[in-house]
Formats: C-alpha cells, structure tokens, sequence
C-alpha cells in the first residue's frame, strides 16, 4: 500500500481489531479498516490531542488523511520494541514495565479533561439525533429490545 504521493508505507508495527500500524516515514500511520474508520480516526486525534494538552507521555497526532483508499491518523512514532516484544526478549523487566504502567493509569486518571465525552453520553447523543432525524421508533426500538433483553437474561 501506499500513501496518495506513492511513498511506500513502512513496515507493519502492530495489528488490532479496528486498525493496522505502519512506519510512515518517520512518524506512524493507523490505518482503520472499517466504513467508520474516518470517524473513528478524527476521534483517536481529538483524544490524543487532549492527552497532549494535558502533558501525558502520548504521540502528537499530526493529520487525519486516506492512504490508499482508507482512513488513517498519522502520529508521532516511539522507536524501540513493542511492550510484548520487550518482555519475550527480556522478562526480567515485567515488574518494572508494570510499575510504568500503573504510573501512567495513575497520571490519566488524576487529570480532568475537557471536550472529550463517555461512551455513554455518546449514546445517548446518537439516540436524541435519530429521534430528531424522525426515527424515533427505531432508536426507542433498539433501547427497548435492549432492556427486555437484559432483563431475560438476569436469572
């Protein structure tokens, strides 16, 4: 794959669920699969953005852009072994590398960001938009089947 100039993508960095990351030059590119890989690519943006202006330790986003016919995020690059990488070659290191980890949750957590909402508040937004789209049986539908599931479900 390549980038719309035709510069050649780096090597693959790592493989999730949603997306793939490349070497893009000297930054990294993750590039979404799916039909919602523009909105959810603006998204990571905003919230990597966010985490910037609160000082944590995360990439700079740089842009949002299509790289052969798919959307990406371009972002800063960390050099060096993945986390699993690193513990293969050298397992000793795991408590210090879990202490880093906790200190990292621990310096999220203590920050209050604004402009980014919960998974909840998100929902709900959608709903309210449906419903003044004029699909209010549709959204009230789906939370109601929701609900009369969940409750089948409790035993």
């Amino acid at each position: 794959m390549t980038s719309e100039t035709g510069a050649p993508l780096g090597r693959s960095l790592g493989l999730g669920k949603e997306a793939e990351v490349f070497e893009f030059g000297t930054l990294a590119a993750k590039i979404y699969g799916s039909a919602a890989g523009k909105r959810r690519a603006f998204r990571e943006a905003m919230n990597l953005a966010v985490a910037e202006s609160l000082r944590l330790p995360v990439p700079a986003a740089w842009c949002v852009r299509q790289i052969g016919g798919r959307w990406a995020l371009v972002m800063d690059r960390v050099d060096g072994p993945s986390f699993a990488e690193l513990l293969q070659s050298q397992p000793e290191v795991m408590p210090e590398c879990i202490e880093q980890m906790a200190t990292l949750h621990l310096q999220v957590h203590a920050r209050r960001p604004a402009g980014l909402t919960n998974t909840k508040t998100r929902l709900i937004d959608n709903i309210r938009a449906a419903v003044r789209r004029g699909n209010e049986d549709v959204a009230t539908g789906r939370v109601e089947q929701h609900a009369r599931r969940r409750k089948s479900l409790s035993w």
